[in-house]
């Protein structure tokens, strides 16, 4: 369980930048993002990079690992009787 903690934590940052973060240009020429980037000394300010597809991808399925991680964590504690609770069912790929 600690290690899916520490795996759930560390995906949650790749998770953080992909939802806070929005993406210029197009999959077939030039990709870039633009974050804001918060400092106590310097105050908001925005970065702009570049970025790929494949990188956007990589890191969504990541988050799709860690998910599917966290379904096997629970059913497991399901069929041992440990878990009462239903859990919600997706209609798709996030499904449990």
């Amino acid at each position: 369980m600690t290690e899916l903690l520490k795996h759930l934590q560390a995906v949650e940052v790749v998770r953080n930048r992909i939802s806070h973060t929005l993406f210029l240009g197009s999959p077939e020429s030039q990709m870039w993002k633009l974050k804001w980037g918060a400092k106590r000394k310097t105050g908001n300010k925005p970065i702009l990079e570049y970025t790929s597809l494949e990188e956007i991808e990589q890191a969504g399925e990541q988050v799709y690992g860690a998910f599917s991680e966290l379904c096997e964590f629970t059913q497991t504690l399901q069929k041992l009787g440990i878990l009462k609770i239903e859990l919600v069912q997706g209609t798709g790929r996030e499904r449990c």
